[in-house]
């Protein structure tokens, strides 16, 4: 039992709420611990796939932070913590809480730093992008298909997790295109939208959450820019 657990405070043991967290440095996928983790990291995010429809977004989104969570993706120094504007390196944001923040070309920038280099960021990254695409429903991956060129780099192509979840949240209109009026709008006509989906009570919540998070995210972008 003293292999496998400690009590004591004062150990050595790492202490981590989930195994995905402790994993640092360049992963080697070659070995089993490494396949594992890659296993784990990149399986779909739930039986229901995405069809990158808003009324799915907000249950998609919180279920997508708590992998990320999970695996380290949103801890400090993750592929999700993100400096939006270079003349300000302090000011970091996460990606899943704030993505109205950063502009597709500020991904770049930050992308560019790393894409092509053997560190644990590609590794992420590429692990991220897998994630999602096994988490789209048919539907919602011809939705994005089409701006493959966006999220793909390179010959052969460098697959971007970053990329592809910043489009995917632009093609369900949750972008700075979104603005706060409408948002606004839409909240005030939340009976209507109630009736439309046939008193479905698990719709109505998310596009509740959903509006509200965008409402936050746009908020926060106003005061950035």
């Amino acid at each position: 039992m003293s292999d496998y657990y400690s009590l004591s405070e004062s150990s050595s043991v790492p202490f981590s709420r989930h195994p995905g967290q402790l994993s640092q440095g360049v992963i080697d996928f070659g070995s089993k611990p490494g396949w594992n983790h890659w296993k784990m990291a990149t399986q779909k995010l739930q039986d229901d796939l995405f069809d990158c429809k808003p009324e799915g977004f907000y249950q998609f989104i919180k279920i997508l932070k708590s992998r990320s969570n999970y695996f380290g993706w949103s801890n400090e120094g993750g592929i999700l913590q993100v400096v939006p504007d270079p003349s300000k390196p302090t000011e970091v944001r996460c990606l899943l809480e704030d993505y109205n923040v950063f502009s597709y070309d500020r991904l770049v920038q930050h992308e560019l730093t790393y894409i092509n280099s053997d560190t644990r960021y590609a590794q992420d990254n590429c692990m991220l992008y897998t994630c999602l695409m096994k988490s789209l429903s048919s539907s919602g991956k011809v939705k994005l298909i089409i701006h493959d060129k966006q999220y793909l780099d390179g010959v052969p192509p460098i697959e971007s997790g970053l990329f592809l979840l910043k489009i995917l949240i632009r093609e369900i209109h949750l972008d700075s295109n979104a603005t706060s009026s409408m948002i606004r709008t839409k909240l005030t006509n939340l009976n209507e939208y109630l009736s439309e989906t046939n008193n479905d009570i698990l719709k109505f919540n998310n596009h509740i959450g959903m509006l509200i998070d965008s409402l936050t995210a746009r908020s926060k972008q106003l005061k950035t820019s």
